[in-house]
């Protein structure tokens, strides 16, 4: 390897299945190609072809960090033979700004993400006659109850408590805000608000989600919750039967946010690492938890073999093995992530730095994704086809 730190460029050689240890000095004459860097970035060694590739689509791209200043209006101008969807119709906004943050992280799974039937026994524990004043916010003061067997079909059901987009306009909000008059809920209802569906990671793939019926109990810390409003649920959490290994009852000392290791009975366990969260709240403060609640692309943590991203409406939440990306111009975006270009240049530009095929926020957010009014991509035949072959082998 020949370095010239001064100007930033080195040569190297990636040694493909081809490489003969006797035959080392012509192997790397042949195969050596140049590699130039910024200090501080990462670096990787690209193949005459990969690395033309690379070029180009930086060239025409921007880094999705970037898009809230510099997306501009005008229909996408990419025809590569790669992107299957048609996405010339996606709704361009110029104020358009993405955000992209991890799933919930409870600080105890066992209890906060649940079953069908653990779910069900929490609601039938409710009483549904008990009024307690409503503090949800967006909520329009209406309600739809629905019934178990709707609750844990294939599809989540839409949320009991009916509250406004928060995709509205703030003067709409406000308007809407204006209109609703205090009101109260029973326990069933609300219950039936907090518990919400919830995606992992391996659940979502490409194009697409397999919901595995899981729920969690979304006591956020920015939600200010009163636990002596969700009695069935606090009932459930202190019982602790979701955790076999520590004493009966001791659900509560469990799930405290101190950070101490507590011996009951001979059996010694540690509650949640130390936060100035309540015990009955999830380890994060979820700042962003209206974010849910909008249009947004889910992708897992873990890639695999395949761009793991899908597109959901349905206000699922994800837990820390998932993240979401919210913003305007998600059609867009979203069909890119998914085409062979784009998966290409993510997995073989941006991926490393981790685990193996895990996604950091950090690469992704350097991935160049041409804007809709960029010049044409032109690749050559030849490109193309080492494109498909790399992604779809």
């Amino acid at each position: 390897m020949t370095e010239k730190m001064q100007t930033n460029i080195f040569k190297a050689v990636a040694v493909g299945k081809d490489f003969d240890l006797a035959n080392m000095e012509n192997y790397i004459r042949e195969n050596a190609v140049e590699v130039q860097y910024k200090v501080g970035d990462s670096w990787t060694i690209l193949s005459p072809i990969e690395k033309s590739i690379k070029e180009k689509i930086e060239a025409v791209g921007v880094p999705l960090k970037d898009w809230g200043k510099s997306y501009q209006q005008n229909a996408p101008q990419i025809d590569v033979g790669l992107i299957g969807s048609d996405v010339v119709d996606s709704v361009v906004d110029n104020s358009s700004t993405l955000k992209i943050n991890y799933g919930i992280k409870t600080g105890c799974n066992d209890a906060f993400i649940i079953k069908p039937e653990i779910r069900r026994g929490i609601l039938t524990g409710c009483n549904a006659t008990r009024c307690i004043p409503c503090t949800i916010p967006r909520c329009l003061g209406e309600c739809e109850v629905k019934v178990d067997k709707e609750h844990d079909s294939d599809t989540p059901p839409q949320v009991a408590i009916k509250t406004w987009s928060p995709d509205l306009p703030y003067a709409e909000q406000l308007e809407l805000k204006a209109k609703v008059a205090p009101h109260q809920h029973s326990e069933l209802e609300l219950t039936d608000h907090l518990i919400r569906p919830i995606l992992k990671g391996r659940d979502i793939h490409r194009g697409g989600y397999k919901w595995a019926q899981l729920w969690v109990i979304a006591a956020y810390p920015t939600k200010n919750l009163d636990i002596s409003y969700y009695p069935s649920v606090e009932k459930y959490f202190v019982e602790a039967k979701w955790d076999k290994r520590i004493p009966d009852n001791a659900g509560k000392l469990r799930l405290e946010q101190t950070g101490k290791k507590y011996t009951i009975d001979g059996v010694t366990f540690n509650a949640r690492k130390k936060t100035g969260n309540k015990w009955f709240e999830t380890q994060d403060q979820i700042a962003y938890m209206d974010d849910f609640d909008r249009q947004k692309i889910c992708f897992s943590r873990m890639s695999g073999n395949e761009p793991s991203f899908a597109m959901d409406e349905q206000r699922f939440l994800t837990d820390d093995t998932g993240y979401i990306i919210t913003g305007s111009n998600l059609e867009y975006l979203y069909e890119l992530l998914i085409s062979d270009i784009i998966w290409f240049a993510l997995k073989r530009f941006y991926m490393g730095g981790g685990i193996d095929k895990e996604f950091k926020v950090n690469n992704l957010e350097k991935l160049h994704i041409p804007l809709p009014n960029s010049p044409t991509l032109n690749l050559t035949q030849d490109e193309i086809n080492f494109i498909s072959s790399s992604v779809r082998p």
